[in-house]
């Protein structure tokens, strides 16, 4: 978020609670006591920071956005039936959000207290089906781009999908990252080290070309788990 060394936390358990902390200090600013009956298992900032979204373990996948700094509850709503991956704010916006997860990809609005959605839009594309989505990241002029567990990533306007990139990953796109300053976007997956591919990308602002990194662990398989970009640099967590 923009408020500098701020991060949040969530737990499992009967009577979970957000704890939001000063990363130097060590120091709690706001516990945030939830609703969600069996604990929450995502968190998230919005654009400014000001806000906080969370999802809850409960058999709808609650999702709640939060004024943390008032430990207020903003809205609250059902999220899904099944298991919610990815909750992110686009990087322009307090009031827009997507969540992606089992066969599951909506596009979300905070209109005053209320949370409004619409469901993404496969529509006549090809052999495009929705997939079970584990990653997002967004692109100027309202594109978003999600990872599929099949390998595949898919690029949406608005709530419509306009394209599909089959086989960015061999394996499933775990992650995404990318920045509006220049749309490149950064894709970690799982896949075999060849001459061509690796488990991390760099592509274009409109996933058409792509540069691949081979992460030279010595594993078979390389699996990537999170990815960040900034200073010319990629950092990279894996699953070993």
């Amino acid at each position: 978020p923009k408020y500098r060394n701020v991060v949040a936390t969530n737990q499992i358990g009967t009577t979970p609670s957000i704890h939001v902390w000063d990363a130097m200090t060590k120091h709690t600013l706001s516990m945030l006591l939830c609703f969600h009956s069996k604990g929450v298992n995502y968190v998230n900032f919005s654009a400014t920071g000001k806000l906080l979204v969370s999802v809850g373990v409960d058999p709808e996948h609650t999702i709640t956005v939060w004024r943390w700094q008032e430990g207020a509850k903003v809205a609250s709503r059902g999220g899904h039936l099944e298991r919610i991956f990815v909750v992110e704010f686009r990087p322009d916006s307090d009031t827009q959000f997507v969540s992606v997860g089992v066969k599951h990809m909506k596009f979300w609005t905070l209109a005053g207290s209320a949370l409004l959605y619409k469901k993404g839009v496969i529509g006549s594309l090809g052999a495009a089906k929705m997939q079970t989505m584990l990653s997002v990241a967004f692109g100027a002029n309202n594109l978003t781009f999600t990872g599929a567990i099949n390998g595949d990533v898919y690029v949406w306007k608005d709530h419509f999908l306009i394209r599909l990139v089959a086989k960015a990953h061999t394996g499933p796109v775990f992650t995404m990252y990318t920045t509006l300053r220049d749309g490149l976007i950064v894709t970690g997956g799982k896949e075999r080290p060849t001459k061509e591919g690796g488990a991390v990308k760099l592509w274009d602002q409109e996933m058409k070309r792509c540069r691949a990194f081979q992460l030279e662990t010595g594993q078979l398989v390389e699996c990537v788990r999170s990815v960040c970009r900034g200073k010319g640099k990629i950092l990279v967590g894996t699953k070993d």
